[in-house]
């Protein structure tokens, strides 16, 4: 498994909760060893709480020397070049400094050991399969896929040149995958289905590995006392375009009408990222703009209505089955609950007009049984489909019959 990240553990976001966890998983079932730019020790400490970490071999970048060579005789910058471009048989690609600190603990890996699957965790990685396969011809790779990039990027109207051509390249790989990697990992049927038809039917292998959760960790809770009945929140990084959309367009057309309604209603905002897109939020006394925090089980039990109004990204939302989990009722729009097998007014509330979703809000917030229903319904939901450890289970049954 190759993570080219950074610090996936404590995870911070959506993705790194499912690269952090297909790890965990793997780490139960299978000889598993990973490559990463994230520290061993840091990596290990999640042992405490997943045991079967202490399983896996693991190599971080953060530990290798550079190794001494004849580009290391150069200056780093035209060393580092003319080395990537030696290695790739690439003239034209700027020189991935990330994949030259991967590069020799992969050659030793690949070149002294046979692997069944090698599993990618970026479309950038997808640069190297052939490379890979050269080195460890009986490994089937596959590339996890975290959303549709091309469509996220494609939904940018506002793109400069630099973005057009990087939305363009993206394009390229996600629709020639199918000459890349032996299979697909995707969050959902519809992204894997987009996938397919984006690859004319010659994907090898795809398979749905929905995002989860860990349902020891997030325990559940009613959270319908008079303090909390009118707390409502968003958690969700604010960088992420489709949550600043999303969270603006809630802002400007929802909240307004919340307000109207269901006075003394709080919006607490909670996630890391640049606040300067949310000044308005930030100076309204109606809104609690915390930021970054810790931990964010805390803010859910302060509040019962957790909301989120995506109108586009791809993938399965991380945070929406994070509040089902914890025992907040979800309101949320079609893009926000693809991937996720809800029915509305079951398992969550589902809308796209700006009135019809406050009208959902003040109802979870006038009607503490309604409430108390949805959320415990959305629990169920998760322990069946969205456990990590069931996920877990589904996906091992699945390699062992591709191998």
């Amino acid at each position: 498994m190759i993570i080219p990240f950074e610090n996936i553990y404590p995870p911070k976001n959506g993705g790194m909760h499912r690269c952090f966890h297909v790890f965990h998983q793997l780490s139960k079932y299978c000889d598993l060893t990973v490559v990463t730019h994230s520290g061993k020790e840091d990596l290990l400490a999640a042992v405490a709480n997943y045991p079967a970490i202490a399983n896996a071999t693991v190599y971080s970048t953060r530990d290798q020397k550079a190794p001494k060579d004849i580009f290391s005789l150069l200056p780093a910058r035209i060393g580092d070049a003319l080395k990537y471009r030696f290695i790739t048989k690439n003239l034209s690609r700027d020189t991935d400094s990330f994949f030259l600190k991967l590069y020799p603990i992969l050659k030793n890996l690949l070149s002294g050991h046979s692997f069944d699957y090698i599993i990618l965790e970026n479309l950038q990685l997808t640069y190297y399969a052939t490379w890979l396969k050269k080195l460890n011809s009986g490994a089937a790779i596959f590339f996890n896929a975290y959303n549709v990039e091309s469509t996220l990027a494609e939904r940018n109207k506002n793109k400069t040149a630099a973005q057009q051509k990087e939305a363009d390249e993206i394009l390229r790989l996600e629709t020639n995958l199918y000459q890349i990697v032996d299979g697909i990992f995707c969050c959902s049927q519809l992204d894997l289905d987009l996938f397919t038809q984006m690859n004319q039917n010659k994907i090898k292998l795809g398979y749905v590995l929905p995002n989860g959760v860990d349902t020891t960790m997030f325990s559940h809770s009613i959270n319908t006392s008079p303090g909390q009945l009118r707390n409502i929140l968003f958690c969700g990084s604010l960088d992420y375009e489709p949550n600043k959309t999303g969270l603006l367009w809630f802002y400007k057309n929802v909240w307004p009408i919340v307000m109207q309604q269901l006075p003394g209603a709080l919006l607490f905002v909670v996630g890391r990222g640049n606040k300067q897109d949310y000044e308005a939020l930030q100076q309204d006394p109606g809104v609690q703009f915390i930021g970054e925090v810790e931990e964010v089980i805390s803010w859910y039990r302060k509040c019962n209505v957790a909301i989120a109004p995506l109108l586009n990204g791809s993938g399965t939302r991380f945070k929406i089955l994070e509040a089902m989990s914890l025992g907040n009722p979800v309101v949320t729009t079609r893009i926000g609950i693809e991937g996720i097998e809800a029915t509305n007014k079951i398992h969550a509330m589902i809308a796209d007009d700006a009135v019809e979703f406050a009208n959902q809000i003040i109802a979870l917030s006038t009607h503490p049984d309604m409430s108390a229903l949805i959320s415990s319904n959305a629990r169920q939901l998760v322990e069946a489909k969205y456990s990590w450890d069931n996920i877990g289970e589904s996906l091992i049954r699945f390699l062992e019959s591709a191998h």
